[in-house]
């Protein structure tokens, strides 16, 4: 109710979410109850994408002329290709990185993972934690693939590039996300992207950079597959070596149809979108068409605007703070009293003019 604090104080605010929520179940309810009546409070909103927008004026019951969208943005100087850290042998890495949570689709993940028992030169390398992570033990166990799929852990953000660089493919199994910077990490990184189609995530990265499917283990399979057949094809591999590969992947591909039948009842699969044939971009192209979508400088300037025009809105008074509140409910006016006399008790104990005033830098932004 930080906004409530600063609202009684006469201070404009701006809040910003990242979140997607339901409307179905009692937390739900309950978190969308707060964000209306903390909204109610506030004179602008920031969502990192449309879909969040939409998620958010639903569940606030606010204006949409009051949110504005503004994504997040990654330091492409940082978050560099280095081609030369893959491995050169044939192998194929593939990268995870997300909390091991059901959230993350990791029940899709330890569904695909198995589908390359029979493939040796596809490798994973997992990095996040959560309580998600023994299911995905106990995957790699009993299909054998200890020495295929490597589970790092929790890995410090500064060490993400490092993980990173060494994968040829991304994997993003999330069951709602309303922005993934994870895949604009790794895009900027020159990975290839595949990723499930939910919340914000269409939004985020063009089709050149991306392959979306549904949230289900068979169009996640589907769409590796032909991100393995794009590397294949990169142009930059000798023609004889895409040949060999290519044959080498056919074959693959029928062993594993095969035992799949056998294993399986027979189904209609969800087909990935894109066109195996074609070619993977460059790592190098692929970091500098994150740049353009996506800068720190583009971010800050659109941000400060709204700041801006927030400075020029007049403040509530308090009878209008009190009305807003009281739209959403009667008892939630007990917030907003103690609010206040929480205030008056911290003036008395430490009055404003002992605080030192935050003075305006003479430098602004261009």
């Amino acid at each position: 109710m930080l906004s409530g604090f600063a609202r009684v104080q006469k201070q404009n605010t701006v809040f910003t979410d990242h979140s997607l929520f339901g409307f179905a179940d009692l937390s739900a309810a309950l978190t969308n109850k707060l964000l209306e009546i903390t909204l109610s409070m506030v004179n602008h909103a920031i969502c990192v994408s449309h879909i969040g927008k939409e998620n958010t004026v639903l569940r606030a019951r606010v204006a949409k002329k009051r949110v504005s969208v503004i994504p997040n943005a990654v330091d492409t100087a940082l978050f560099t290709p280095d081609p030369c850290r893959r491995p050169a042998d044939g192998i194929i890495n593939i990268v995870i990185a997300s909390r091991l949570v059901y959230r993350k689709g990791i029940d899709l993940l330890a569904g695909v993972i198995p589908r390359f028992r029979s493939t040796p030169n596809v490798h994973f390398i997992i990095v996040g934690d959560g309580p998600k992570r023994d299911l995905l033990e106990e995957i790699r166990e009993k299909t054998n693939m200890q020495d295929r799929v490597q589970i790092l852990g929790a890995v410090e953000h500064a060490q993400v590039r490092e993980v990173l660089v060494r994968g040829h493919i991304f994997v993003n199994t999330s069951l709602t996300e309303a922005y993934c910077m994870a895949i604009v990490e790794a895009a900027s990184c020159g990975l290839q992207v595949v990723s499930t189609s939910v919340g914000g995530i269409p939004e985020v990265l063009p089709s050149s950079l991306i392959l979306l499917v549904e949230p289900e283990i068979e169009a996640i399979y589907s769409a590796i597959l032909v991100a393995i057949d794009r590397h294949v094809n990169r142009v930059d591999n000798p023609p004889e070596m895409r040949s060999k590969q290519r044959r080498g992947r056919r074959k693959k591909h029928l062993k594993q149809k095969e035992e799949l039948k056998e294993d399986e009842e027979s189904q209609p699969r969800p087909v990935a979108a894109g066109n195996s044939e074609e070619p993977v971009l460059c790592p190098h192209r692929c970091n500098e068409l994150v740049e353009t979508l996506y800068n720190w400088e583009d971010v800050a300037r659109r941000t400060v605007k709204v700041y801006e025009r927030v400075k020029r809105e007049p403040a509530f008074t308090l009878s209008e703070l009190i009305f807003a509140v009281y739209q959403c409910g009667a008892w939630f006016l007990a917030f907003l009293v103690v609010g206040h006399f929480t205030l008056l008790l911290l003036e008395r104990w430490r009055p404003r003019r002992r605080i030192e005033v935050a003075h305006e830098p003479d430098r602004q932004l261009d």
